[in-house]
This record gives structure tokens, sequence and C-alpha cells, in this order.
């Protein structure tokens, strides 16, 4: 037979025949073997496939060798241990490879399973456990961890009797940043003070323990309005020119303000479900829904002109609540999400809720729930970033216990403001005044740029005002070149 010869002038191969004996001479002067797919086969270490060395190419055999013909086949095979050297840069022959890591040297064979194995689990692992390493918190430019200080502005106030009656609303600030409050009136004490609201930032309105509205005139600065009513007044909202008014008895009425006061009464529009002291009242931020609280822990969220509340919340006896286990001490509206609500309990229990009728899965938002370990007194929602505000009262309980010794320990929220990031209720900062001003926090509201926070210490009788976000800066908006382009022509 006659053997492969090439040509040496223009690098031309010639073939005649591959099949004679002498082609063992092909074995450098071929096209080297192409690169297998990098797959681990079922067989582990079989002659013609990569078995125990993904990375490495099959081991080579003679040209004439076959499953019948062994004999020849072992003059020619090039071992790894034979040919044991770094590999080449501008080669990859089979010849020019370093031996497998994963073929024994001393006998050739594949190196057993278990290593394998063991590799591909130790791989594994390190890549799931860098999916767990703690991540750097990341900061929008106007959260409270930037900005939450005292703005050393104190003023001295007499507190309503009992001077620690959390649910007494008696703090308020107008869309003009005009904070009010006030030491008592002659016909009883002052349960509640609600500014109006974007639409009425000059009308106040007052309600005392003894069953009187007020209205007033804060240019004018007189009462434009005052009628009677029969049961002592706990809550107040406004929602445009309709006051709402809760009562000790869980009954919410809605007065039209633009009525005189002698047909107030007999406008009233009336709805009973709570049984006991309605504690918390307020509209959202379109003005649809209404959220009221009572003292039972129980929350209702009142569709604007209906009569029955939504069936929002979870599954307690078969109808969906909104309940708490303890006094509903603070409610607040997203201001960036119209249906979605805090509350707040007397034994510091945060929860978040999806106030969607229409969606059959309106419940407690996830993670939705957090237990602050203290009395909430407010909830306020940042309208410049997604964190949300809460006040505090007392401690409840014993402190939770620090299990790793590297990690630092939370400020008690005690007494003080606390800042967490919204979804994850993640803590963000806390504010709290100095030992010898410190106090269990009262109300609590938010200036009218929603910036600061505006809070009452009824045991110093002071009233206090925090920054706790910046505002948002607003993008200069441009004209295009097209623009310019079009005035140029005309």
């Amino acid at each position: 037979m006659e053997a492969s010869t090439s040509s040496g002038i223009l690098g031309v191969r010639k073939r005649v025949d591959s099949g004679g004996e002498g082609s063992f001479l092909s074995i450098s002067r071929d096209k080297r073997p192409r690169l297998s797919a990098m797959a681990m086969p079922s067989s582990y270490g079989a002659p013609n496939s990569i078995g125990f060395g993904a990375d490495r190419l099959p081991r080579p055999r003679s040209l004439f060798d076959d499953e019948g013909n062994s004999s020849m086949s072992s003059s020619f095979y090039f071992s790894p241990m034979r040919h044991a050297r770094p590999m080449s840069g501008s080669s990859f022959t089979t010849a020019s490879r370093a031996g497998s890591p994963f073929i024994s040297e001393i006998t050739g064979a594949p190196i057993g399973a278990e290593y394998y194995h063991k590799g591909r689990a130790l791989m594994r692992s390190a890549s799931s456990s860098s999916l767990y390493s703690p991540a750097v918190q990341v900061y929008p430019e106007t959260s409270a961890k930037h900005f939450l200080r005292h703005a050393r502005m104190t003023f001295d106030y007499s507190p309503p009797d009992p001077a620690n009656e959390i649910s007494a609303r008696i703090l308020s600030c107008s869309v003009n940043n005009v904070a009010f409050f006030t030491r008592g009136i002659a016909r009883g004490n002052i349960r509640a003070i609600e500014c109006g609201g974007k639409t009425q930032p000059d009308i106040l309105a007052l309600g005392s323990s003894k069953g009187y509205i007020q209205i007033w005139d804060i240019k004018a600065k007189k009462a434009t309005l005052t009628w009677p009513t029969t049961k002592e007044i706990t809550a107040l909202a406004w929602n445009g020119p309709i006051l709402s008014v809760g009562g000790s008895k869980g009954s919410i009425r809605h007065y039209d303000t633009r009525l005189p006061a002698s047909k107030m009464k007999e406008q009233t529009r009336k709805v009973t479900r709570q049984q006991r002291q309605i504690t918390c009242l307020q509209w959202n931020e379109d003005g649809k829904f209404l959220a009221s609280g009572d003292a039972t822990g129980i929350v209702y969220c009142w569709e604007l002109g209906h009569t029955v509340p939504l069936d929002v919340g979870e599954f307690v006896s078969r109808r969906k609540k909104i309940q708490h286990g303890g006094k509903i001490t603070a409610i607040g509206w997203s201001p960036w999400q119209s249906k979605l609500l805090a509350t707040g309990d007397a034994k510091g229990i945060l929860r978040l809720w999806n106030t969607n009728a229409k969606d059959s899965n309106s419940n407690a938002l996830n993670p939705g729930k957090l237990d602050i370990g203290a009395i909430i007194t407010g909830i306020h929602f940042s309208p410049q970033c997604k964190e949300i505000l809460t006040t505090h009262g007392a401690q409840i309980g014993d402190p939770p216990t620090i299990v790793d010794k590297n990690q630092s320990p939370k400020p008690s929220p005690q007494n003080a403001l606390v800042v967490h990031s919204f979804p994850s209720l993640r803590y963000v900062t806390t504010h709290r005044l100095p030992d010898e001003q410190e106090g269990p926090i009262g109300d609590s509201v938010l200036d009218g740029s929603g910036t600061k926070v505006i809070f009452a210490t009824p045991s110093h009788r002071k009233i206090d005002v925090c920054d706790v976000w910046s505002k948002r800066k607003e993008v200069k908006r441009h004209s295009s070149f097209s623009e310019y382009g079009s005035l140029l022509i005309r």
C-alpha cells in the first residue's frame, strides 16, 4: 500500500490511501483532532471518552486500533505519563497536553468517582454560600438615614387630662406648615383637632370631650360653625368639606360643613359597625377610602358613600378582618400607593395591608408584620421615599437578646422615633431625645412638606420638631434640539 504524502512546497496534503500499515505516520501529519464537548459521559475512563478529565482530549490511539485489534495499538499508544509536559501554545495535539489531574500517573487509570463528586459538591456549596452573603444596604438620597435629627425647635403646651391618653389627637399641622395644639376649652377638654386638607388649608376642626364640634376660620380667627352631639368625640378626619367624626361608642358620623348648623344633624350620615371607642380615623390620599380603628383592635375600611365596610384583611371566623391583638393606636395610608394601609397597636405590632377589595387575595402584605417592642403612637409614610416612620411610647417586655456577638444591637424603640424601609420593613435609623427630655411620645404629625415630624411628649409638656427626610430633587426639563429647530424654521 502507498503511504500518505504531503507537499512541502505549497503545504498541500495529498492523501493517496490512509488505510495501509504505514498510516502510523499520519499521527503527526494528519489533521489535529478537534476538541470534544465538555460534558461528563456516563462511562468513566472509556478509551474514547473524556472520562474523568472533562478538560482533556480523548486518550490517543493508533489509527490501526479497533475493538478487535489491541496488539498493534499498544505500540503506538501515547500515555499522559510519557508525554507529561506543559501544553504548547501553538498546538492542541494530544501529545502536547499535560497529564490530566483526574488520571493516575502511575496506573493510567481514572481516579475514583468519589473525588469528582466531592469536587462538585464543594463548588455547589461555595456558589450557594455566595448567594447569602450579607449585602450592603443602599439608602436613597432622601432617606432618613442621612437626615434624621432634632431641628432645635421646642414648644411648651398643656396636654389635656389624663396626660398619658395616647388616643387623644390634640396636634395637627396645615399644608401651610402652621402647627396647632390646644390647652383646653370651656366646654370640655379638647379630644381631637384636625386641619383641613389641600382644598381647605385655612379651616380647623375641634372636638371636645362633651360632644361639641367647632369649625374655625384660621385667617379670620373666629369660629364659623358650632353644634353639639350626644357622644364623646374621639377622632376627626377631613375629606374635602366632609368632616368624619368618631365617637366613644363606635359610631362614625359624616357632616357636610357647607350646611348651616341648624340642618347639620338632619343631613348627617351615620355608620355603626364597631362596638367600642373609635381611636383612629384617616382618609387615604385620593379621598376614596376611610380607615377606622377602635379599642378592641379591629380596623374597618370604608369606601366613600358606602355604609358597609370592605371585605379585606385576614380570614377570622370565615370572614376577612383587619384585626390586632391590642388597642389600635395608629393608622396611616401610603401617599404613593392609595390602597396600602399601615396599622399599629398598643402591643407594638406594625402591620401592612392591601385593601383592594376586588383582589380575592387581598390580605396582609408579605412580610407585612413587625414586632417593634414598644407601644406605637404614630405611623407616617414618607412622601419623599419608600420609608415609614413610627413613634413610640413605653417598651413592652424585655429587649431582644443578641445571639451573634458580632451583631451590633439595635437601639431600643422606647420613647423614640424609628424609621423602616418599605416593603422589607428593615430597620433604617432611630432618634431619641436626651435623657432629661425623654418620655413617651404622644401625638405626632408630619409638616406640610412631609419632611419634618412634630411630636408631643405629654410627660414633659413639650412639643418637639425633627427633620426626617429631604425633598426629592426635581429634574429640570430642557427644550430638545427639535424644539429649537422648529423655532428656527419658523
